[in-house]
């Protein structure tokens, strides 16, 4: 029997409210694939840390976030050639024009509240097909 190695795929989960942090990340745990690590950040500054160290496959972010804001962690991941095709989904109670005001021009938007089931297949569609 040969054993297959399922590439790990890293999700970076980047939002300051814990009960949203830790729901999203129970139902990726209980419905998601058993390849996602989900990594949360509550502060920009310390996921721009850990994308420094290492890139993830996938960023859940948060438009509004203290210190370092979701505009500005988006923009610094296009602006990084490691990063620049990461795909970036917003969960965020902001709407498509305070993106588009923030100077972002690509990413999904979830409104909060996140309908789990759509995040999971849009999780999906963009890790499996990977």
């Amino acid at each position: 029997m040969v054993a297959v190695h399922k590439c790990v795929k890293r999700i970076y989960l980047i939002e300051d409210d814990a009960r949203a942090a830790a729901m999203i990340n129970e139902a990726i745990a209980l419905e998601g694939d058993p390849s996602w690590s989900v990594q949360i950040y509550a502060n920009g500054q310390d996921a721009l840390n850990a994308v420094a160290l290492q890139p993830p496959h996938l960023v859940l972010l948060d438009l509004r976030l203290p210190g370092v804001d979701g505009g500005t962690i988006y923009r610094q991941l296009r602006e990084d050639p490691r990063t620049m095709q990461v795909p970036i989904l917003f969960i965020s109670g902001a709407t498509s024009h305070d993106l588009h005001m923030s100077g972002i021009d690509d990413g999904i938007l979830l409104r909060k509240p996140v309908n789990l089931a759509i995040l999971l297949q849009v999780l999906r569609d963009h890790l499996l097909a990977a």
